[in-house]
């Protein structure tokens, strides 16, 4: 039986638990695209020794012109908890439910600007796959993560 990629597999106020912190899914969305739709997860990081809230991460579990453009990952760790590998974490955590989507591969797009960005990609071993325009006449620097 093949999964639905147009199904959710977590619901909202689930929580997925890896190295050190727990992402708590706030909500899921269909997210309105113009070439479809993709399920969307919108996770709140915690950390697991006294979970405190460090910052978000969002998934969107589907190939359409605008994961090429965006991404199928966003995120943002606060700053008293950068530098410290949660993010690294999270975006593992993440991994074994893009693949029941399944993606095989995922887009981090980050600024050009952003060093550690681009360290959490190469820490989960993205490699760096195109510079992108983005709509609004910036640039952001694609990752191709293999799943």
């Amino acid at each position: 039986l093949m999964p639905d990629p147009l199904r959710f597999h977590l619901q909202d106020g689930q929580a997925v638990f890896g190295d050190g912190v727990c992402l708590h899914l706030r909500h899921t969305a269909f997210e309105k695209h113009g070439d479809g739709l993709l399920p969307a997860y919108y996770f709140h990081i915690h950390r697991l020794s006294d979970g405190a809230d460090m910052g978000w991460i969002d998934l969107r579990a589907g190939h359409l012109a605008d994961t090429a453009l965006y991404g199928h990952l966003s995120y943002c760790l606060f700053r008293p908890y950068r530098g410290q590998g949660y993010m690294t974490a999270a975006v593992r955590i993440l991994l074994p439910l893009a693949r029941r989507h399944e993606l095989s591969f995922l887009y981090i797009n980050v600024a050009p600007e952003n060093a550690a960005s681009q360290g959490v990609c190469r820490r989960v071993g993205a490699r760096y796959d195109a510079e992108v325009a983005q709509p609004d006449k910036s640039t952001r620097l694609r990752f191709r993560l293999e799943l």
